[in-house]
Formats: structure tokens, sequence, C-alpha cells
């Protein structure tokens, strides 16, 4: 079975280049996953690690290596190392379906973003991506079905898998200035009140439902509800629109730990 479905490389505002990758949901090998991003000369090698052992994650912000020859193209692939094998991804070359002139155009556009949010009404976030592969839990999915039985499960939470969330990764983001208020009854607690709020940020990671942000500043965290690309290029996200809904306090989000004070690629 290939490990991996795909490979991509987007412009990064800091670094240059993110890699990111998806895997194949029926690859079920046991955690933990070590990842390393390498890079060659030519789609045939000599290949050589540029990225430290990345455990459990599937994003890496970096660097690639100078180029004496400034034409040149170097090729990148991610290798995986777990207790039952070791794989590598299918090449991939850094600019995709762009030219030279677009991806840096983007990655321009997508600076001049963080350097807006980080200026003015921006605040630091991170990012938790909820799991849709790895080890499954062992504790709440049905053996023959794969289906979650409890989704206030201890060890996943409900998402199915032993790793329930990977990252977290850093985000800056904007909050609208529109709050919506949605008044709800429940038998045990009454009226509540569920926040909803709209927040803008780049498009790198783009993210998905039910994906968790962490306000670092208060410590808050936020489901991902809804998202909305509003501008791209050539397929390539430059801004996400988020509609997100605050957790309560005893939503299992709270459950995850994570050092909000840690940067992270």
């Amino acid at each position: 079975m290939v490990p991996f479905l795909k490979v991509v490389i987007n412009p990064n505002y800091t670094t240059g280049f993110v890699v990111a990758w998806e895997m194949n949901p029926q690859f079920n090998d046991n955690f933990p996953w070590m990842f390393t991003v390498e890079v060659a000369p030519t789609p045939d090698g000599e290949w050589h690690e540029i990225s430290p052992p990345l455990i459990n994650v599937f994003y890496w912000a970096g660097s690639p290596p100078p180029l004496v020859n400034k034409s040149a193209v170097l090729y990148f692939r991610v290798r995986l190392k777990t207790r039952q094998g070791d794989y590598v991804s299918h090449v991939v070359q850094p600019y995709g379906d762009m030219t030279k002139r677009e991806f840096l155009l983007a990655k321009d556009m997508m600076r001049r973003e963080v350097l807006a949010a980080s200026r003015m009404s921006g605040v630091q976030a991170k990012v938790l991506m909820k799991s849709n592969w790895g080890e499954r839990c062992d504790e709440c999915t049905d053996p023959i079905t794969g289906r979650v039985r409890s989704s206030n499960c201890p060890k996943c939470i409900g998402t199915g898998f032993a790793h329930p969330y990977h990252g977290p990764y850093d985000l800056w983001i904007m909050w609208s200035p529109d709050q919506q208020h949605q008044v709800a009854e429940t038998p045990n607690t009454g009226n509540v009140e569920p926040k909803k709020f709209q927040v803008r940020a780049i498009g790198n990671p783009l993210l998905k439902h039910n994906d968790i942000i962490v306000d670092v500043r208060s410590g808050k965290r936020y489901y991902v509800n809804n998202v909305a690309v509003v501008s791209e290029l050539r397929r390539i996200p430059i801004i996400q629109m988020l509609a997100l809904s605050e957790a309560a306090l005893s939503d299992p989000a709270y459950r995850l730990d994570i050092d909000v004070n840690q940067p992270t690629t």
C-alpha cells in the first residue's frame, strides 16, 4: 500500500517553502511516524535531509539549500519511518503549476497579510488539525466497521484516531468585528449562548471543519465550522475566511495539552 496520497509545496512568507503531505486513510502502521523532507538536484537523487525529524506532523516550513546556479531546480520528497517500515513519497518540484514569478508573488501576498496582522489587529494563534488518518483508537472504534462508538472517548475525543489532532502550527489571525450569538436551550444547563466568530488568515495551512484554533493570548479554543478561500493564485490559497465557534470550558478541546508559548514550524 502506498502511504502517501499527496505531497505539495506552497509559498511561505518567512522561510520560502512549506511542504505538506496527505496520508492514505487505509495506511495504519503504529505510531510514532517519523517524517523527514529530502532534496536532490535530480529526480533520481542524491537525496539529502533538509528537515529535522518530524514526529506525527504532516507539515514543515523550511528553507531550501542555497543554489550556486540560480536557474537550477531542486526536487523534493518526504520519507516516512515507522516501526514496520521505511517509505518515500513521489517526487515533487517546488513551484507546481506556478511559474517562479507567480510563486514569489503568492509568497509576497502572504507576507503582506501577516505583516498587517502582526502590526495592527491580528493575534497569534496555534492550529490543531484534526486527524483523518493514522493509527485507529483501540478503545472506542468498532473493530469490524471502524465506526466511533463514543464521542467522549478519553483517548481520541471522538475522532477515532489514537492521535486525534496533529500540530500545533503557528498562524496569525484577524478577528472580524461581527459576532453572532445564538441561544439554545438544553435540559441540563438551561439557556446557553455559543459564540460564533469570523476570522481572516493566510491560506497556509488551509484548515477544515473541526480543526481547532487556540488564541495564544487568552488560551481560548475555537472549532472551525466553515472555511472559505477568498483569494487564490493558480489554485494556491492565499487568504481564507474561517467561521469559528467558541468551545465551552468543559469541551474535550481543552484536554489537548499544548504549550502556547512554544514556537512551531
